[in-house]
């Protein structure tokens, strides 16, 4: 099982963890699981590659709640 990650401060980006799980399952939608990375999510939001460290411990974590979040719109 993955190991999350979530700090309760606020970001500069202002909620830069919903940011990157929405870009998690819109990335992986269109490119499939294989070709993502936190670092790429991160820096299409504007932000520091290293940022998502902040708030998933890996790819499996962030693609985990990504999933997660899909699931609840079915």
């Amino acid at each position: 099982m993955p190991t999350l990650v979530y700090m309760e401060e606020t970001d500069h980006h202002g909620d830069l963890r919903n940011g990157l799980i929405e870009v998690g399952l819109r990335r992986v939608a269109l490119e499939g699981t294989e070709g993502f990375s936190r670092r790429d999510a991160a820096r299409s939001l504007g932000v520091v590659a290293n940022a998502a460290d902040r708030h998933f411990a890996d790819k499996s974590a962030l693609l985990t709640l990504s999933y997660l979040g899909a699931l609840r719109t079915i």
